[in-house]
């Protein structure tokens, strides 16, 4: 994506980026706690449609409270702007982008395909940088699986099995304005579309999706219970398992197997199994164990994904490129889910086209 310069800079006299936040729910308080500890920007304002939402927000943040968007998008100290409301009022960040603004938009990207489409495009337009939380993709044990398969240490993956189990109380539920009661607060769009985009970045694009989701009780009760069938382009094969029904979280298990070996990331532990000695190179192991015991250092610094994610969209608004999470990563990461959705309302396998690629 090409910027225009002076929409990619911040001239602020203490140099640091000014941020504000849309929303003032949970995303939006961890997104500013988070911005608390990312060097180089800091929280200006927030923005809600309730008064006493944005002024409770505020008075916790040390912030300004906004209810009207044009006054906040007029104020020449913000730079970037992080859309943290529900999912359906993601299309926020579209006179966010046309204002000049830098945005951030919290998972999923949109509620539909159409208004995914209408946000990247006034993104492009307006030439800003433009990202979608995916903060799962920064924790230090993916980097390490990520390294682990750059190096072709189990050889070429196989198959891909994943099992999150959660729990979601019905408090959880009906929080907020009650749209967790929708599709956007099931477990397929809630919680496994951050293990859709982990295994979009390390295997590529799916071409199949074949899905069968179990509901709660009740009308407009989101999925609590997904099994999914992913074929990637590349010919690795996912099955992915996940449900918020428990009465406690147990966590999450990601088994990807090779033609020579394993790798299990369970609840931020990474094991290789069955790599044979003298497989890899004396080089390619070095750089693996280096990278081992860089990881385990930085996750014993008590890790934040967050924080890094938000570290590299400031970095990315600095250096004038890209950010480690694209618009087209969210999208590719929404297309899966909500063909999950339409494998099961329809019993069919899904068939998903190429991604288009990137403007």
């Amino acid at each position: 994506m090409q910027r225009d310069e002076h929409r990619s800079t911040d001239a602020h006299a203490n140099d640091s980026i000014g941020v504000a936040i849309l929303g003032s729910g949970g995303a939006a308080r961890s997104h500013a706690i988070a911005l608390a500890d990312c060097p180089g920007a800091r929280l200006v304002a927030c923005w809600s449609r309730r008064r006493d939402a944005a002024q409770a927000f505020a008075a916790d943040f040390a912030c300004r409270a906004d209810t009207d968007l044009d006054a906040l998008l007029g104020d020449p100290t913000i730079a970037a702007v992080i859309v943290a409301t529900e999912p359906a009022r993601h299309d926020l960040a579209i006179p966010v982008a046309r204002s000049g603004r830098h945005v951030l938009i919290e998972k999923p990207l949109a509620s539909s395909l159409p208004q995914a489409a209408a946000i990247v495009n006034a993104c492009h337009d307006a030439k800003v940088t433009a990202s979608v939380v995916s903060q799962r993709r920064f924790e230090a044990a993916f980097e390490r699986v990520r390294g682990y398969l750059r190096d072709d240490v189990i050889g070429a993956p196989v198959f891909v099995d994943y099992t999150l189990l959660a729990s979601r109380t019905p408090e959880y539920f009906a929080s907020g304005n009650g749209w967790r009661r929708g599709p956007e607060g099931g477990v397929t769009q809630n919680l496994l579309i951050h293990t859709v985009d982990r295994l979009l970045c390390l295997l590529g694009p799916v071409e199949h999706v074949q899905a069968t989701l179990v509901p709660t009780p009740g009308p407009g009760s989101p999925d609590r219970r997904a099994a999914i069938v992913l074929a990637f382009a590349q010919g690795t094969h996912a099955v992915v398992r996940g449900s918020t029904e428990f009465e406690t979280t147990w966590g999450d298990r990601l088994t990807i197997t090779g033609h020579r070996g394993a790798l299990i990331l369970e609840n931020g532990d990474v094991r290789l199994l069955s790599n044979p000695l003298g497989l890899e190179t004396r080089v390619t192991r070095a750089r693996r164990l280096a990278l081992d015991v860089l990881l385990r250092v930085q996750r014993a610094r008590a890790e934040r994904p967050l924080v890094r994610q938000l570290g590299d969209f400031v970095t990315a608004i600095r250096t004038l490129g890209p950010p480690a999470v694209t618009l087209e990563d969210g999208l590719a990461a929404l297309r899966v889910v909500l063909a999950v959705h339409e494998s099961h309302a329809t019993g069919r396998t899904i068939r998903l086209s190429p991604p288009l690629p990137p403007a």
